[in-house]
Parts: C-alpha cells; sequence; structure tokens
C-alpha cells in the first residue's frame, strides 16, 4: 500500500521551467471516472483505478493531468529510490511512441 501523501509531496513538474503566472488549482488523489492515459507511462487509466489528478494553469492555458496507480506508486517510491522506478514509468511512454499513436508534448 502506498502513502498517498508521499505521492502528493512528490513535484511531477520539479526542473521545468515556466513563469510567474503558472499555479496549481488542485492536486489530489482520486478514483479515476474514465478510461484515458497516464501522463507519465502513457499506459491507460482504467475506471475506479486510484490516481493522481491535478489541474495547473500553465502560460494561460489549464491543463488537467492524471497519473496511473502505477505511477503514482513510483512516484511514492522517489523518496527512497532517488526517483529511479519513477524514471522507469516515464521510460515506458518513451518505448510506446509512435506505435501507439501517444502524442508527447
Amino acid at each position: 500500500m502506498i502513502s498517498e501523501l508521499d505521492v502528493l509531496a512528490c513535484n511531477p513538474f520539479e526542473g521545468d521551467f515556466g513563469d510567474q503566472s503558472d499555479r496549481c488549482f488542485s492536486d489530489k488523489m482520486a478514483n479515476a471516472r474514465k478510461p484515458g492515459p497516464c501522463h507519465d507511462c502513457g499506459q491507460t487509466i482504467e475506471p475506479r483505478e486510484r490516481i493522481r489528478r491535478a489541474v495547473w494553469l500553465f502560460e494561460g492555458e489549464v491543463i488537467t493531468y492524471r497519473w496511473c496507480n502505477a505511477c503514482c506508486e513510483a512516484m511514492a517510491l522517489s523518496w527512497k529510490d532517488s526517483g529511479k522506478a519513477w524514471e522507469a514509468r516515464i521510460a515506458l511512454r518513451r518505448q510506446m511512441i509512435p506505435e501507439h499513436g501517444i502524442k508527447v508534448e
């Protein structure tokens, strides 16, 4: 079982550069209502899966991000493994492109 507090304490955008208008409207753990891709690994999030959901304002655009339970586990572990599990999850997304038509920003 992961600590949801450890998941939320992990900053998924650490090191990204933005501007002073960037801000977080919401960052919480939730149950997914519909399927969709995970922001980090690109795998499908299933309905009722426990996920992290965040809504941010970046460069004047409101964006919703969702992370699957496996990526949440990796975020929680990042405090103990120096981010290795999380990096492995992100690498999954790189392997999926372009075979599955996933667009990476």
